[in-house]
């Protein structure tokens, strides 16, 4: 089956969630944004980020909440950020050992403005809207399994 991304020639996204210290615990994610004016300007570096070589787009979850001790639901905000930004640099791919081809990589945004209308959700309700997307992208990495298991 081709996916529609391929078949209508869609923008490939990547996940920036995970970074060093924060993989499985998303709630230590210390990339931040701040607000100013119109823009929203994310600063910080996140790891292990699958296409991060060739997405046109990026999903991204960042601290809003300076407080280390503000709960996960209202400290984080997610964006949708254009992959060709201004301060965007994408790392070396990773040598992974089972994917090959997978693209991944390091992607760390420095002063990135982003409008605030590509905000998901709600400033602050980030968290929930990244666990939303990543229990979605699990039934791909699911199949994928499935896929590669019938090969």
């Amino acid at each position: 089956m081709i996916s529609r991304a391929i078949l209508y020639n869609l923008p490939s996204p990547s996940y920036c969630v995970t970074e060093p210290g924060a993989g499985s615990d998303v709630s230590g994610v210390k990339t931040t944004c701040v607000l100013k004016g119109d823009n929203w300007v994310i600063n910080g570096s996140k790891a292990w980020i699958t296409g991060g070589g060739y997405a046109k787009w990026f999903f991204v979850l960042a601290r809003s909440d300076p407080d280390p001790k503000a709960p996960a639901g209202k400290a984080f905000t997610a964006f949708i950020v254009d992959g060709d930004s201004k301060g965007i640099s994408r790392g070396k791919k990773e040598l992974n050992v089972g994917q090959r081809c997978s693209d991944t990589r390091t992607i760390t945004f420095e002063d990135v403005q982003v409008p605030k209308e590509n905000v998901l959700g709600a400033p602050g309700g980030g968290f929930k809207v990244a666990m939303g997307a990543f229990d979605s992208i699990q039934i791909c990495v699911g199949k994928k399994n499935i896929f590669c298991a019938n090969c």
